[in-house]
């Protein structure tokens, strides 16, 4: 893993942008996970992860999981405590953040295999209304939740890492299984 040191660095420019403006994810074609749950299920769901950027906490306290990230990331990165907090979007970060591919792959979608247990949503405009889709479908054992295409590319670019905690972690696996 590289050592930045630097507040100004280009990559840690470009997350903050990643985490203020869904137009700069759109444009990117990017979003930011936070957390070492968040960052598990991108990593369990083979998730494209540009980049892992870990906090010299985060190294002592979640070894295994950052190991395990750390082999799957393209580009790995330590910074200190305080610049991971300047970027951070939540209160008491854990110190695990990854950059990562939007998830827009139609392929992926015309071989998924349900086994007759399918979700399909279109068009979800309230956040918390989704997170609690969600997270009723994880307790059902749904096998798959498919949006269509338009719809993944819409809800990874337009929302918050606030919303993406209303999904509990449950999101980017119920995406791509």
């Amino acid at each position: 893993m590289k050592r930045i040191s630097a507040k100004d660095n280009p990559l840690i420019k470009h997350i903050n942008k990643l985490i203020k403006s869904s137009k700069y994810r759109a444009e990117q074609g990017e979003f930011i996970a936070e957390g070492t749950r968040l960052c598990e299920d991108a990593l369990y769901s083979n998730c494209d992860i540009i980049s892992l950027v870990v906090s010299d906490f985060a190294c002592e306290h979640y070894g295994s999981t950052v190991s395990k990230l750390v082999d799957k990331a393209e580009n790995s990165y330590v910074i200190s405590d305080s610049i991971f907090s300047r970027i951070s979007d939540t209160r008491n970060p854990q110190g695990v953040l990854c950059v990562i591919k939007a998830l827009d792959n139609p392929t992926l979608f015309d071989t998924i295999k349900c086994n007759g247990k399918l979700l399909a949503l279109d068009n979800i405009q309230d956040p918390s209304n989704l997170g609690t889709i969600l997270r009723t479908a994880r307790l059902s054992v749904l096998t798959v939740l498919f949006f269509p295409r338009t719809a993944v590319i819409s809800i990874l670019q337009r929302w918050s890492e606030e919303v993406w905690e209303l999904f509990s972690g449950c999101h980017i696996l119920l995406l791509t299984q």
